[in-house]
């Protein structure tokens, strides 16, 4: 939830640091969060996530309704 923050890593790719919701589709209720930390490395033109970190889960603040989801694909 607005939360992205993306740093440069020189000679390797990037790190990605933020905070995700844990939502249900057939309501829309979001019951969790959790943070995460993502690690891409740049390769030949094309960006991979190398390693996925979640972690500091916890209840989700009081009256959120909003769901944002995202979907990711790991190239090995």
């Amino acid at each position: 939830p607005g939360s992205l923050e993306v740093f440069p890593v020189k000679d390797f790719g990037a790190i990605a640091r933020g905070a995700t919701r844990f939502c249900q589709f057939d309501n829309g209720q979001c019951d969790g969060m959790a943070d995460f930390t993502i690690v891409w490395r740049l390769r030949d033109g094309h960006w991979a996530i190398t390693r996925v970190l979640s972690y500091a889960h916890r209840a989700a603040h009081l009256g959120t309704t909003t769901c944002v989801c995202l979907r990711c694909t790991a190239i090995r």
